[in-house]
């Protein structure tokens, strides 16, 4: 039996095509990304000394009332009052070292309105953004978290010796001395957010601010401030 030339180049167009749509559909080899291997970190400069922290000590999320006011302290008991509608959501990384007996807690602060959020079984509210806190951009300081918590932005505590923060910490019975004028010259940007290859977010931001001791009569300078969070 003859085989037809013509006959013999289809079958072996249809070979290679056949072999072609194959090596089409081999999975392309996935790259390993570098930025996995960068982990959570944290730096600072205060009264001309360096601290730098490798391992986050922690990850605390809450959620408060908004534009809080005392009302009234009837024996002894404080009554607050403040917004019905609205939520302040905070996430806090801790970070310390146990060989210099210093640490640092940064908090991102923003109010939300509870339509804008998700309540938890915890009854705590979530907002339905997650990534909203943390977007590329310069942040102001929110001078009274903790207490009335009318400002959204960035909260900073630290100890090394001694206590201090960027915000009160007295309670809202006595005034504060601390103001949105206290940090002025104080500034905290996030320089980058970017989604890895794990479906996780690598932050990076730099900072420096003005603390205060828990009396609010010394304050010092951080300065040189650098942070860089895995997000999940």
């Amino acid at each position: 039996m003859k085989i037809s030339p013509f006959f013999c180049g289809v079958l072996a167009l249809c070979l290679f095509a056949a072999c072609k749509k194959d090596n089409n559909a081999l999975p392309s080899e996935l790259k390993p990304d570098p930025l996995l291997a960068l982990g959570d970190s944290c730096f600072y400069q205060i009264d001309g000394k360096s601290y730098s922290f490798n391992r986050p000590a922690g990850l605390q999320m809450r959620s408060a009332q908004t534009n809080v006011k005392l009302d009234s302290i009837v024996n002894g008991a404080r009554y607050y009052s403040g917004d019905k509608d609205s939520v302040l959501f905070s996430r806090s990384y801790n970070f310390n070292d146990k060989e210099s007996m210093a640490g640092i807690n940064i908090s991102f602060a923003k109010k939300y309105n509870k339509k804008e959020m998700d309540e938890s079984l915890m009854y705590m509210f979530i907002p339905k953004n997650r990534l909203d806190l943390f977007l590329p951009g310069n942040y102001k300081y929110a001078s009274d978290y903790e207490r009335e918590h009318t400002q959204n932005g960035i909260a900073i505590s630290l100890y090394t010796n001694e206590s201090f923060s960027s915000h009160s910490e007295v309670s809202m019975e006595r005034p504060t001395v601390i103001t949105s004028e206290s940090q002025q010259k104080s500034k905290f940007e996030i320089i980058s957010c970017v989604k890895l290859t794990n479906g996780s977010y690598l932050l990076e931001a730099k900072f420096n601010t003005v603390v205060f001791d828990r009396e609010e009569k010394v304050k010092k300078d951080v300065e040189k401030g650098y942070l860089r969070l895995i997000l999940y």
